[in-house]
């Protein structure tokens, strides 16, 4: 499964699609803009001058332990709008979104909102590749790349930047 990274902007008030994610929420004619769009659920408007919250992402056990990838990073507002989980919360008034969580694919916070300057949303997270496999289906095989884990009765090659999978 790879979740692909996602770079945060400045803040705006519409609303937008991801291509594999929900809609971010819509923002309003006062200071609070729309949550981004998560992989399992929508973003929040951002209601009166707060920020929307950031859609949730998917929660899977890929490697045997639970992790969310995919979050909708939160929108700019009076305050920032709540980031979905390893996804950037929305900067406040005068201050920057913030970044979210490396490998897990989350969206950046939105820049907050001001009256005299600009304020930059949070970067996104990096994707990650992870590829599993029954060990038995890999007998008289040699696979190689990535970190390399087990998990039961899996082998698990995790790639959290490029890389290369050989079979021989």
């Amino acid at each position: 499964h790879n979740v692909g990274s996602t770079t945060g902007g400045a803040s705006s008030k519409t609303s937008g699609t991801g291509s594999l994610g929900n809609a971010g929420g819509n923002g309003n004619a006062s200071n609070g803009t729309g949550g981004g769009g998560g992989a399992n659920a929508a973003g929040s408007n951002g209601p009166g001058n707060d920020g929307g919250a950031g859609g949730a992402g998917l929660t899977t056990t890929f490697d045997g332990a639970s992790k969310v990838f995919g979050s909708g990073g939160g929108g700019g507002g009076q305050p920032g709008g709540a980031a979905g989980t390893n996804a950037g919360a929305g900067g406040s008034l005068n201050d920057n979104g913030s970044d979210a969580t490396a490998n897990r694919g989350g969206g950046g916070g939105g820049g907050g909102p001001s009256s005299s300057g600009t304020y930059s949303g949070g970067k996104g997270g990096s994707g990650i590749c992870i590829i599993k496999y029954l060990t038995a289906d890999a007998v008289g095989f040699t696979v190689t790349g990535g970190t390399i884990t087990t998990s039961g009765s899996y082998t698990v090659h995790t790639f959290t930047s490029s890389g290369n999978i050989t079979v021989a």
